[in-house]
Order: C-alpha cells, then structure tokens, then sequence
C-alpha cells in the first residue's frame, strides 16, 4: 500500500491524504484537509515503527503557520498535535520534511520561528504524540534539511542551502544523543556556496555533496568533500557549464565505490542538463549523457537505483510536446535509454520524483496531466 498528500483539491481544495492500491489499482481518498487543522501539506509522509503515519502542513492551524499531524491508517484517525505560530517556543515551517531517526523519534526542523526567528528542531515521540521543542536554530544553523540528514557513526549530518554569515550554506552535524545542531563548516562565495541535494560517504568519516555555486562560475556548481576525521574541507571538481553542465542540485547517487551519478539540471552544449559519473578515487568526472529537446531536458527530481540494477530518473521537459519523460541508465555500461514519454494527457506532464515499492515497480505522480490537469499517479513496471 502506497500513503501520500495532495497539497490541493478535496472537499476544502486545500489537499488531502490517499492510499494506492498497486493489487487492485485503486485510489482511495482518506482524509480532507482543513484550515483549522492544518492545510495545504506538501513533504512526504514519515512511517513510525508502530505504524502510525506523521507529516506536515505549511499553513493553516490555529496560528496559520502549519502544522504536524498524526494519521491512523487502521482507523482513518487524524490528529493534530502541533500547531506552529512562529514565536520562540513554536516556529513554523517552510515545506520542510520530518525524519524517523533509530532512536525512534521523529524531527522535524522549522524554518522561521524560534530565538531569533531563525526557527528551531521540534521532536516527536510517536509513542504517546507528545511534541517537544528541543533546540532553537541560529544564523548558522538555520534553513537545516532533516531529509538529508545521513547517519556516519553515532552522529548525523546535514546541509543548509542559506546559513551562516553570508548566507552561503554550512554543513551541519547532529546529534540524537544530545538533540543538538552545530555547525562543521561555514561555505563561501569564494570557493564553494549553497549545498545543495542529498550527502555521500565516499570512505569511513568521508561526507561529499554538491553546491550550486562555486568561486568561478556563479550557479554552475561543485563537488565537495569533507573530513570528518581532520576536519578538512576541499572542492574536488568545478562545474563549468560546458560540457558537464551547471546548477548540480540533488546530489549523488552512490552506485558503488568508485562510481557516483549525479545531474546538473542545466548546462551542456544544449543547455538542457546532463548525467555525469564521479570516481571518488581518481576524482574524474565522466560524461555519461547529455539531454536534448528530443529526449528529455531539465532532469528533475532524484536518481533511484532500481532492483535491476539500472539507474532511474525523470526530465521535467522534453520530448515530443515537452512534457518531459522517464530515462535509464545501465551503470556498467553507462548506456541511456528513454523508456517513457509523458503524453500531457493520460501519462500526464511534469513529473515528480521517483520511487519504488517492494513490488518491483516504480511509481510517481506528476503536477500537470490527467482529465482535469491536476496531474496522475502512474506506475512503470
């Protein structure tokens, strides 16, 4: 069974909740969101181990500053057990997504609110909904991203696309033990700014990642690594537009050990993006495919490695009517092929990211398409 929110339509339009059943393809809607209540969800939804669902709302509640809610799906229970309102002991969020941690809670870092109004870490203990506000974000933590956070060791780490002093993005480091955030490394315009996309370890106590920006090129990008053993930073490639793109803004996808795939959304010879392998040994950074109107443009969304062993992703544009498509790449032969063409119509346009259920395939929705263009949940076998 698939659980996801619709950040509009409902009996309010203002989103819902639904399930998919891939046996039966059928869809189900399961709960109408409210303005009192919290509405207009837009981050995925997060599994506790007792099987209770958790998410977010970027507005409505008592405060219009978002909520987090609970949902049964054994009973169709939905509550709400925190309402934001921006002061310094409630935040408020900004889009941004909770985590499940192995401790078995679930954070969610708000974006405004807090000391400062630089927003705060709020905790969740599926075990009793209790919600607890357990640190307060500073100019160097703030803007944190819990869905990206990466467990090496006993610590995690995460990035900030804005904090610091020149708002240029820090790499951070929590800790669950302590529920504290502190700042491993400020970024700045003259090497690298504004981390981007999901972190890598590379080799034990090794974190690489991505920025948008980088001292030469503005918003072409790099790739970056960090030490967590000697605490040193270095850039180790720089986009430069052509032939391998710019703007990187997901990260990496971590193939095996000497082979990451990431895209820069923009850049090549066409302008429309590319797919690239990093060998973080030798530090070479091959052209694996560049993307034409023809066949895909924009890359959109995140790189899946599928059970088969082939790579997965999605363009936003391209192809016959620009609606975009759904391409594979076979890492041992770095080989493209386009397997789908968004239609506009009943395949619909644009899509979201990928995923893929324990059924084997791969499903997604997209935001335009369908009857009404309102978008479809399709699946790709």
């Amino acid at each position: 069974m698939l659980y996801g929110v619709t950040v509009g339509g409902g009996v309010n339009e203002v989103g819902t909740i639904f399930k998919f059943d891939a046996t039966t393809a059928t869809l189900t809607k399961l709960h109408d969101f409210t303005e009192n209540t919290g509405h207009r969800p837009n981050a995925s939804l997060v599994e506790a181990s007792n099987g209770i669902l958790y998410g977010t709302t970027t507005t409505g509640g008592n405060n219009n500053r978002g909520t987090i809610y609970s949902f049964d799906p054994g009973t169709n229970t939905y509550t709400d057990i925190f309402h934001f309102n921006g002061s310094r002991n409630r935040g408020g969020l900004e889009n941004n997504p909770l985590k499940l941690l192995p401790n078995g809670f679930i954070y969610c870092f708000s974006a405004i609110g807090g000391a400062g109004n630089w927003g705060n870490i709020v905790k969740i203990n599926p075990a009793d909904n209790s919600v607890q506000v357990v640190q307060n974000l500073t100019e160097g933590t703030t803007n944190a991203s819990a869905a990206s956070l990466i467990g090496i060791g006993d610590k995690f780490y995460t990035i900030s696309y804005t904090a610091g002093s020149g708002f240029e993005g820090s790499l951070l480091e929590f800790d669950p033990v302590t529920d504290s955030l502190r700042v491993l490394f400020e970024f700045d315009e003259n090497e690298a700014s504004n981390p981007t996309g999901r972190l890598v370890e590379v080799a034990p106590g090794v974190i690489q990642g991505t920025t948008q920006n980088s001292e030469i090129f503005t918003e072409a990008g790099t790739v970056f690594q960090y030490n967590l053993n000697t605490n040193e930073f270095n850039i180790v490639f720089e986009f430069n537009q052509a032939p391998l793109g710019r703007t990187p803004r997901r990260g990496l996808l971590a193939v095996s050990e000497s082979a990451y795939y990431g895209f820069p959304q923009a850049g090549g010879s066409t302008e429309n993006g590319v797919v690239y392998r990093y060998n973080p040994t030798t530090r070479q950074v091959t052209l694996v495919h560049e993307f034409d109107d023809k066949n895909g443009s924009f890359p959109h969304g995140a790189l899946i490695m599928a059970t088969n062993e082939l790579i997965y992703g999605t363009t936003r544009d391209g192809a016959s009517g620009n609606h975009g498509i759904i391409f594979s790449i076979d890492p041992t032969t770095d080989v493209f092929t386009k397997v789908l063409e968004f239609d506009g119509i009943s395949k619909g346009s644009r899509p979201r990211p990928l995923i893929q259920a324990n059924n084997g395939k791969i499903y997604g929705t997209t935001a335009g398409g369908g009857t009404d263009n309102e978008g479809v949940l399709y699946e790709f076998d």
